[in-house]
């Protein structure tokens, strides 16, 4: 149980390499509970989903016919933005596009997801997963995010000069590709980092440089791919996941120096509810309050990534925690992307992700 010492005031002095000098931080703990675990009376948003991530393993058995289904089913319950998690495997080196460089992940590509005939783009007819799902996407006015490449050992890697350099140069490789061949369709909005951090309670501002200069670096090649080849800058997002804030500045302290570094224009938290790393009214309030300041201060746009399932059997969650869920975080952010609806959400992957559409549709009805 997490005690609560109302009468000891702490003085923090966290130093941070912000450009702009030292953080310094002076709280007592009794306001720091007070300040962070109040939640807000009134909505940033309505507490509805707008926007859902697409599994690198939602590719493996469901052709074209049925991403349309699921896309068009997604649009009806006010879906307008999707994220794919990534398009190229980091263990595997291989993509789930048409690739001149690199190797078609044939295993997690349904051979009838390819792009329909005739194309204007001029996509032959073969697999191709992004093509397919930035075609569907376009008419129905969704607009999509490409997350690039996964590489999960990153954090113990980063530092690493070597790796590093190879790591950017993949990076610049693949945006380059993605932009040339697949830039100039309507729905593409822009990139999504899918490195995954977890920034947990007791980290301290160092952290955030480390991690801020690595995702800087990222973000950077992107900027100047984009620039190259398209001319105009898209939208850079990406999603860590945090845990419980025990002790606020040492978490403010993160995403301040993170954010300062990052280069990224949307930062979506990964609420921790369906893997039981958070309770929604015991920890949501503190970390989302948190991260809302950080990005404040720093023009970032806040989003959520809501988890709708449960991590137990991964299942569908039950409706009456998903809008717990919803109640609270639309409080905080700027839009409510969930993680995700093929899987969890759907009418055509299974009876319980069905069930849990149709009580979504049922609530969101009502506003």
């Amino acid at each position: 149980m997490k005690r609560r010492f109302l009468t000891i005031a702490i003085i923090a002095v966290i130093a941070c390499s912000l450009n702009t000098g030292i953080l310094l931080l002076l709280v007592t703990q009794q306001d720091t509970n007070s300040n962070y675990t109040r939640i807000p009376s009134t909505n940033i948003v309505p507490p509805a989903i707008t926007g859902s991530f697409i599994q690198f393993t939602s590719l493996s058995t469901f052709n074209y016919s049925w991403w349309s289904t699921e896309l068009a089913n997604a649009k009806t319950i006010g879906i307008d933005t999707i994220i794919i998690q990534w398009v190229h495997d980091g263990a595997t080196n291989k993509t789930l596009y048409q690739s001149s460089t690199f190797a078609f992940e044939t295993a997690s590509v349904s051979p009838d997801l390819f792009p329909p005939q005739p194309d204007p783009h001029g996509f032959p007819a073969v697999p191709d997963a992004l093509a397919s799902l930035l075609l569907l996407a376009s008419p129905l006015h969704i607009a999509v995010y490409v997350g690039l490449t996964i590489t999960w050992d990153f954090a113990d890697r980063m530092d690493n000069a070597t790796w590093l350099a190879a790591e950017l140069a993949l990076n610049r490789r693949l945006a380059t590709e993605v932009l040339h061949k697949y830039g100039t369709i309507d729905s593409f909005a822009g990139f999504y980092i899918p490195y995954e951090i977890l920034q947990a309670s007791s980290w301290q501002g160092e952290d955030g440089v480390r991690y801020g200069n690595f995702f800087g670096a990222v973000s950077a090649c992107i900027r100047d791919v984009e620039q190259s080849v398209l001319g105009v800058q898209k939208l850079i997002c990406t999603a860590p996941a945090a845990s419980a804030v025990t002790w606020a500045p040492y978490s403010l302290a993160f995403w301040e120096v993170f954010l300062a570094r990052a280069g990224i224009d949307v930062l979506m938290i990964q609420d921790g509810v369906g893997v039981h790393r958070n309770g929604i009214t015991s920890d949501l309030p503190a970390i989302y309050h948190v991260i809302a300041d950080a990005c404040n201060a720093r023009h970032v746009s806040f989003w959520t990534d809501l988890e709708i399932f449960d991590i137990t059997e991964y299942s569908p969650a039950l409706f009456s925690r998903v809008q717990a869920q919803l109640d609270l975080e639309c409080k905080y952010v700027g839009k409510i992307i969930v993680f995700d609806i093929p899987h969890y959400m759907s009418l055509q992957y299974s009876p319980s992700a069905a069930v849990l559409y149709h009580a979504y549709d049922a609530y969101r009805s009502r506003f």
